[in-house]
C-alpha cells in the first residue's frame, strides 16, 4: 500500500472531509454522502495537517475543478507530507475491509457451517478484487461494508422477525446510504427478499405484500433519518475549535437544517444527473458516454479469478440439484446476486468494475456450500479438484501482488493485456506513479517524457520529466498536458535524441481525449518495461 500512488480520486475525499468537519460545508463533494469521508479524515487530525482554506483552489466556482486543486493542493503544495496523510487515511480502509472478512466469516459459519466459513473467509481475503480496493481511501469499500452488512441483518431479521432486527436493519441500511447515492438500487433487493420469505400460505399474499411494503417502508425512513443526520454530524461543533483550524474566520457559520436539507437535495440530484448524462468510458477499444449492457458481464468474467468463477458455478449447481428443505439461503444469496448485477448492466455507469465490489463478500459466502457437500459426499476426486482450484487461486493472488487493480484472469491474457478490454479504475487509475520514480531511479534515467493519468504530482516525485509542468504553466491530467507531452517527444525523435516515454494505460487508450486514437500507433509496439501494468514504457531511438 505505502509504494503505490493515490488513485485519481483518493486526492479528494480525505482534505474534503476536513473541511466538512472544520467548517460545514460540504461544496467540495455535493454528488456523495458525507459519512465516508468524515472516517477518511478523521485520523488525519493527528498529524495537524495545514488546510490550505486561503488557496484559489477553495474559492474557485467550478466544482469538479475545485475539489480537485483542493486536494492536490492540500497534499502537495501546502507543505504536509502527502505519504503520511494518505497512509493514514488509507489505514481506516484497511480496518474496514478487516471488519467485513469478520463478517464474511461470521454469516457463512451461520448458514453453511466452521468450515465453509473458513473458507469463504480463504475466499474474501484472496480475492484480487477486494485487496485492490482494501487499501483505496474512497467509498467503494465502505459501501461494500456497510451494504454487507445490510443483507446480512436483513438474513437476521428474516430468521427471526422482530421489532429490534427492523430497527438495525433500517441503521445499517442508513449508512449504506450516508456513504453512496447508489444504495437505493438495493430497495427493490430488500423489498422482494421481505416479501418472499414472510410467513403465510398462498392465501395470505395480499398480507404478505402489504405487510412487506411497510417494514420496507419503516427502513427508507430510518435510511433516510441516517443520511440526514451525516450532514449535520458535526454542525454542532464548537467554533473556536474550528478556528484554531482555519486561516479565515468567515469560514466558520452556522448551517440551518433546511440549508443542509438543500445540500443533501442537490447531492442526490447531481448524482441522477451524471446518471442521466453519462461518462466517458472505455470498451474493447471503443468509447462512448452512455452504457454498454456487455461491459460488466464481461468485466466479471475477465476481472475474476477463473478459480473463483468455477467456484461459483458449482455453488450454483449445488443450488440446482440441491435437496428442497436446504434451497432458503441459496434463494436468498442468488436473489441479491442476480438483481444487484441486473440493476448494474441496465442503469449503471461503465466507470468500472469496482460497482461491483459489493458482490463480492456475498459470493465469498456462497461459495462456502462447496464445503458443506463436500463433506457431505467425501469423494476423494472431488476433494482433490477442490484443493487444487484453492492452490491455484492463491496463486494467482499472490503473483500479481502488489498490483491487485491490474488483475485480469489468464482468459484475458493476464494483467499485460488488460487495456485491450478495460481501463480507468479497472487497471489504470494513477496509482504507479511512485513505482515510475522507483524504475527510473533502478536505470539511471534522469529524466522521461511523461503522459500521466492521476493526480499525484510528479514534481513532488522529483520526477524530472518533459514538457516541464512549472515553465509550461500547465496541471497534471490536463489535455494540454497531453498534447504538450506528445509534442515534445515527436520533436526529440525528429532531432535523434534518445530518451523513453512513459505514457498511462488510461491516455494510450485515448480515453477523456478529444481524439481516441491519439497513440493508436502505440497500441501494437512492444513496451521496454510496464509500471504496475498501468504505465508502459517506450524507448525512443
Amino acid at each position: 500500500m505505502a509504494g503505490k500512488s493515490p488513485t485519481y480520486d483518493e486526492v479528494v475525499h480525505a482534505p474534503a472531509g476536513m473541511t466538512e468537519i472544520l467548517t460545514g460545508s460540504h461544496r467540495l463533494v455535493n454528488d456523495h454522502p458525507p459519512l465516508f469521508r468524515y472516517l477518511l479524515a478523521l485520523p488525519l487530525f493527528f498529524h495537524q495537517p495545514h488546510v490550505p482554506f486561503a488557496s484559489e483552489a477553495w474559492t474557485t466556482k467550478d466544482p469538479v475543478d475545485r475539489r480537485y486543486d483542493f486536494g492536490r493542493k492540500f497534499f502537495f503544495g501546502s507543505g504536509n507530507d502527502a505519504d503520511d496523510l494518505l497512509f493514514t487515511s488509507r489505514l481506516v480502509v484497511v480496518i474496514f475491509s478487516l471488519f467485513l472478512g469478520i463478517l464474511v466469516l461470521s454469516f457463512s459459519t451461520l448458514v453453511f457451517g466452521r468450515w465453509a466459513g473458513l473458507f469463504s473467509l480463504f475466499i474474501f481475503v484472496f480475492d484480487p478484487n477486494v485487496l485492490a480496493h482494501a487499501r483505496i481511501a474512497k467509498n467503494d469499500m465502505f459501501l461494500t461494508v456497510f451494504l454487507f452488512m445490510t443483507f446480512y441483518q436483513l438474513y437476521l431479521t428474516i430468521r427471526e422477525n422482530s421489532t429490534k432486527n427492523l430497527l438495525l436493519l433500517g441503521l445499517v441500511y442508513g449508512m449504506a446510504l450516508a456513504t453512496k447515492y447508489s444504495a437505493l438500487a438495493v430497495l427493490p433487493i430488500i423489498l422482494f427478499l421481505l416479501w418472499r420469505f414472510q410467513g403465510g400460505g398462498r392465501e395470505k399474499k395480499i398480507k404478505r405484500i402489504f405487510t412487506a411494503f411497510a417494514q420496507c417502508l419503516m427502513i427508507c425512513l430510518l435510511g433516510a433519518i441516517v443520511l440526514f443526520c451525516s450532514y449535520i454530524l458535526f454542525d454542532g461543533q464548537v467554533k473556536e475549535y474550528r478556528k484554531a483550524f482555519s486561516e479565515q474566520q468567515d469560514l466558520v457559520k452556522e448551517y440551518t437544517l433546511v440549508q443542509q436539507a438543500k445540500n443533501l437535495w442537490k447531492g442526490l440530484t447531481g448524482g441522477m444527473r451524471h446518471l442521466e448524462e453519462g461518462h466517458h468510458a472505455y470498451f474493447m477499444g471503443k468509447m462512448k458516454k452512455t452504457s454498454w449492457l456487455g461491459y460488466f458481464p464481461l468485466a466479471f468474467l475477465i476481472k475474476n479469478p477463473l478459480p473463483l468463477l468455477a467456484f461459483f458455478l458449482f455453488a450454483v449447481l449445488i443450488f440446482l440439484f440441491e435437496k428442497r428443505d436446504k434451497k432458503e439461503i441459496h434463494v436468498f444469496l442468488i436473489s441479491i446476486v442476480v438483481i444487484f448485477f441486473l440493476f448494474l448492466v441496465f442503469f449503471s455507469l461503465n466507470l468500472g468494475y469496482r460497482y461491483m465490489l459489493p458482490l463480492h463478500p456475498l459470493l465469498a459466502v456462497y461459495c462456502g456450500v462447496i464445503v458443506a457437500f463436500i463433506k457431505e459426499r467425501k469423494k476423494a476426486m472431488l476433494t482433490a479438484v477442490f484443493f487444487l482450484l484453492c492452490t491455484w487461486y492463491a496463486a494467482g493472488s499472490l503473483r500479481i501482488y502488489p498490483d491487485y487493480l491490474a488483475y485480469f484472469n489468464e482468459a484475458a491474457g493476464g494483467p499485460d493485456r488488460g487495456s485491450e478490454y478495460l481501463v480507468d479504475s479497472n487497471l489504470d487509475w494513477g496509482q504507479d506513479l511512485k513505482g515510475l520514480k522507483v524504475y527510473m531511479d533502478e536505470e539511471g534515467l534522469d529524466w522521461i517524457y511523461l503522459v500521466y493519468f492521476g493526480q499525484d504530482d510528479p514534481l513532488y516525485r522529483k520526477i524530472r520529466f518533459s514538457p516541464d509542468l512549472t515553465s509550461f504553466s500547465l496541471r497534471p491530467g490536463g489535455r494540454d498536458v497531453i498534447e504538450k507531452a506528445f509534442v515534445t517527444a515527436a520533436e526529440a525523435y525528429v532531432k535523434e535524441k534518445p530518451g523513453y516515454f512513459a505514457i498511462s494505460a488510461t491516455h494510450l487508450r485515448g480515453v477523456y481525449l478529444d481524439n481516441p486514437e491519439f497513440f493508436k500507433y502505440l497500441w501494437d509496439k512492444r513496451p521496454v518495461a510496464n509500471i504496475g501494468h498501468s504505465i508502459f514504457i517506450y524507448r525512443i531511438l
